[in-house]
């Protein structure tokens, strides 16, 4: 047999990892192959250096294994992340039972129409001191909150009670946007507003937020004669755990996404037809054959400090994204109500939100006015009516000090 040149034995000793495994390789006896090493100073250095790992057969083949098994470590975790939102749930879940609604006549001659109701920014947990906040011009807390929720049911009833009379009202949907509980790592200093951790304020506001749900079923049902009901969430970038610096993580790991979770757990003997709980972040529902997107806000990107030139530049992607032309967006986030009108027919609805001005406010000297919308919907019309339902007295709101070291005159 011909000595096999330097290069075929270089080539079989890096696959094979040792003389002995390349001298089996080549066919040839250990003894051999040294005795070529001893007679030839570049064979000898070619034995001298160890296999370059990252060159071998053999080591390619054990990175590959490790990468499958980093995989599937990965798969595991993602896996009891989702096994853990609903154990949670399971070990919130508490008994419910169906209630009877004994719907009224209803006047098929009046004009149909449909009720949105957008619930946006609730950011439940968070504490607001008067002290904290640029002329004192804010105050929030769970006990403020639940003011606030018993305001808001008893005035949607009593708006959608008085339409009644002129309308017949044939589908209602909620619209849970985001925000709803007040996450602990989105800004650093975070935790130092909250007055509950998220895992209590998603168990507390289950409770609160599933009770004001369905007094309002029971008003919409018994007083109004709705037929259909839809309850619809999106989560916000309060709710996201870890905030922006967690980097890639489940958009199902969010407390938003948790707490919309076990509310519509707690809705599950009610008469909603359908419920989405949408953990991407967006999705689209019809209501009287007009289209309505809906997101959080936070995907807005504005300019000039202006958060309205967004829903334009928005406008054009979610398009192409979803590939519907879409008649309406629902947003939230900004924390200021608008309607803003988008070419012909097309229009953005940002909602308000319920906490008003906090500890941010000093940075941009600004405050919103806390409060919620109502859309009433036609079919021919759209969205044809927008009630505001504020928490606030405007008569007693709470002015600035003005400082003076002299009295004037």
């Amino acid at each position: 047999m011909p000595r096999p040149s330097n290069d075929v034995i270089a080539a079989h000793y890096a696959a094979a990892g040792s003389i002995r495994q390349a001298a089996r390789t080549l066919g040839l006896a250990e003894s051999t192959l040294r005795k070529y090493a001893k007679s030839d100073p570049e064979l000898a250095g070619i034995f001298g250096t160890p296999p370059s790992p990252d060159i071998t057969a053999a080591s390619k083949e054990a990175e590959i294994r490790e990468l499958k098994r980093n995989l599937k470590q990965l798969s595991e975790a993602l896996g009891k992340r989702e096994e853990w939102l609903n154990q949670v749930i399971e070990a919130a879940r508490v008994p419910v039972t169906r209630p009877v609604y004994k719907a009224p006549d209803r006047d098929h001659n009046l004009p149909e129409r449909s009720i949105v109701l957008p619930i946006y920014d609730i950011q439940y947990g968070q504490l607001v001191q008067p002290t904290d906040v640029p002329f004192g011009k804010g105050s929030y807390s769970s006990e403020i909150f639940d003011e606030r929720l018993k305001a808001y049911v008893d005035r949607i009833t009593m708006l959608l009670q008085d339409r009644a009379r002129s309308t017949n009202f044939t589908e209602l949907h909620f619209v849970l946007g985001g925000d709803l509980v007040e996450g602990d790592q989105i800004y650093p200093g975070m935790p130092w507003q909250l007055q509950k951790d998220p895992v209590r304020q998603s168990l507390d506001l289950r409770v609160k937020l599933s009770a004001a749900i369905k007094q309002l079923i029971r008003v919409a049902k018994e007083d109004l004669g709705v037929e259909a009901i839809a309850l619809y969430a999106v989560p916000g970038n309060h709710g996201k755990v870890g905030g922006k610096r967690a980097g890639a993580t489940p958009t199902s790991y969010s407390w938003d996404y948790l707490t919309a979770a076990l509310v519509i757990d707690d809705l599950r003997e009610e008469p909603v037809d359908l419920t989405v709980n949408e953990s991407a972040g967006a999705l689209i529902f019809e209501t009287l054959g007009h289209t309505f997107l809906t997101i959080h806000g936070d995907e807005l990107k504005g300019h000039a400090g202006i958060p309205f030139y967004g829903f334009q530049r928005l406008d054009g992607k979610a398009i192409r994204l979803s590939e519907v032309i879409f008649d309406y967006g629902l947003s939230g986030h900004i924390h200021q109500p608008a309607s803003i009108p988008n070419g012909s027919g097309g229009e953005w609805n940002a909602q308000p939100d319920w906490v008003g001005g906090n500890n941010l406010s000093k940075h941009i000297v600004a405050a919103s006015r806390p409060g919620q919308k109502l859309l009433i919907v036609g079919a021919k019309q759209g969205i044809c009516s927008e009630e505001r339902i504020y928490f606030d007295d405007r008569r007693a709101r709470h002015k600035a000090t003005i400082h003076r070291v002299r009295k004037t005159k």
